[in-house]
């Protein structure tokens, strides 16, 4: 299996959420970039680069401590 399949599967799953097919490409590639990045900033702080998946993605699925307390705000109108 290669590194990135995880990844992958993972922008494939929440682009198939998204209604508007034209917007699923731009969509994916942002998604690419985002968990790439943390991913590589998680490593450079010493992570290994298995650990350093679960955290890049945790941040988008509103897992992290920071992400829950933001979605339970209230909206402002």
């Amino acid at each position: 299996m290669n590194k990135y399949d995880d990844i992958k599967r993972y922008i494939t799953t929440v682009c198939e959420h998204i209604r508007w097919k034209k917007a699923r490409l731009t969509a994916a590639d942002g998604l690419e970039t985002h968990i790439l990045d943390q991913r590589g900033a998680l490593i450079l702080t010493g992570m290994e680069s298995d650990a350093a998946k679960a955290p890049s993605t945790a941040s988008l699925t509103g897992r992290t401590p920071r992400t829950k307390a933001a979605l339970r705000r209230p909206k402002r109108a």
